[in-house]
């Protein structure tokens, strides 16, 4: 995702927020389409603002620490989460409108949960992105996959240049265990 947007991210859902507190005065026009309220005073509004706002900062800095990025993807989860169970509760809807949009908004809530009783026993799902390019290579090698292997290896030379001797070394030694047709 480029990351001028997090630009746009930001400057809407500060709007948002603004217009929800009164910053910004709203006034509508006589004549215009029907919103969903006819006020947007209310503190789901608000909830949507500050989800875009926590997006923002994931979009923007996709490396950050591990532990800033749960807690701002919490925090952008769990205000979304509100702003749409908001909805769901104060929008008047019919019975079909109401399934419609209870189902993401369970869906999302039990995802919620699980992430933070994962979090809260310990017991985090595997990150492939989290091991070493050593032992990426040689668990894509063991399953077969050699030319990812040495890709692996290409890029963390690139990326890690002060561990290029390393990564050539292990590229050098996998390539020559590479059993070639014919031999």
């Amino acid at each position: 995702m480029p990351r001028w947007l997090s630009l746009v991210f930001l400057g809407l859902g500060l709007f948002i927020v603004l217009l929800s507190l009164d910053v910004v005065q709203h006034v509508p026009r006589p004549g215009r389409a029907r919103s969903m309220f006819a006020t947007p005073h209310h503190w789901f509004v608000t909830a949507f603002g500050l989800t875009l706002m926590a997006m923002a900062p994931l979009i923007a800095f996709p490396r950050m620490p591990r532990r800033w990025r749960l807690l701002v993807g919490a925090i952008a989860s769990l205000t979304f989460l509100a702003a749409m169970t908001g909805v769901l509760v104060a929008v008047p809807l019919g019975p079909a409108g109401r399934v419609l949009l209870a189902i993401p908004v369970a869906i999302g809530g039990i995802g919620v949960f699980v992430r933070i009783r994962q979090w809260w026993t310990g017991r985090i799902p595997f990150d492939p992105d989290a091991l070493d390019p050593l032992e990426k290579a040689s668990i894509l090698r063991t399953h077969g996959r050699p030319e990812q292997a040495d890709e692996v290896l290409l890029r963390a030379m690139r990326d890690e240049p002060h561990r290029a001797p390393e990564f050539q070394r292990a590229l050098d030694a996998m390539r020559r265990r590479r059993v070639t047709p014919g031999a």
